[in-house]
């Protein structure tokens, strides 16, 4: 029923974007900084298991930039800096797709015919690598009330492959329902269990 709508939400959206310069004020900007910087302070809290990536993407990526990294480059980010962005960075180098899906006729199809843009394509490339490490890695709970713990393996298939993506699928829908009906059901050894597939920077893997 909103096929007929699709050119205009777009048309919306792409509105608030280019225009966000000119409507963002600087007190939103200090509230939305400082309510960042309060949720991303309270990363080391979260649950162990919350925690598991967190620490395997520590441990695997060269250079590694945590939340404290984080917080202090956002910290010193400024109201025309973010101004700034929004009109000399990100709209001149701005790489837009738009994937039309559904029963559309010619005239339904989205179209960026009416936006100007300098950089139609613009490939991304990782600016970061991994360096694997295996073997067992501890870390310590920073939430000293927190009695809870947590173990998760991570195996490692590699970086994607096709083929190799589509076996991992299979193996993590076959896989997932014993694992969790062994683990949480029968054996009782724990209150969150789960086997899922995980990726980060072009590299996959099962992670329970």
């Amino acid at each position: 029923g909103y096929r007929q709508k699709i050119n205009l939400i777009l048309k919306e959206r792409l509105n608030v974007l280019f225009n966000l310069s000119n409507n963002f004020e600087e007190l939103k900007f200090n509230m939305i900084k400082n309510k960042f910087n309060r949720d991303t302070s309270n990363i080391p809290l979260l649950a162990p298991y919350q925690l598991l990536n967190y620490n395997l993407e520590k441990e695997w990526i060269i250079n590694f930039r945590g939340y404290q990294n984080l917080i202090e480059t956002v910290d010193s980010i400024t109201f025309d800096d973010t101004l700034k962005f929004c009109k000399n960075i990100m709209l001149k180098n701005m790489f837009l797709k738009c994937v039309n899906c559904g029963n559309l006729s010619k005239n339904d199809l989205v179209s960026f015919e009416s936006y100007k843009f300098s950089n139609i394509e613009k490939p991304f490339k990782s600016i970061a690598s991994i360096n694997p490490k295996y073997g067992v890695h501890s870390f310590k709970n920073k939430n000293e009330e927190d009695t809870n713990d947590a173990i998760g393996i991570f195996y490692y298939i590699g970086e994607y492959s096709f083929r190799k993506i589509s076996k991992m699928l299979l193996y993590s829908l076959i896989a997932g329902e014993p694992f969790f009906d062994t683990l949480r059901t029968k054996e009782q050894l724990g209150y969150i269990v789960r086997s899922s597939k995980h990726s980060f920077l072009n590299n996959y893997g099962i992670l329970q």
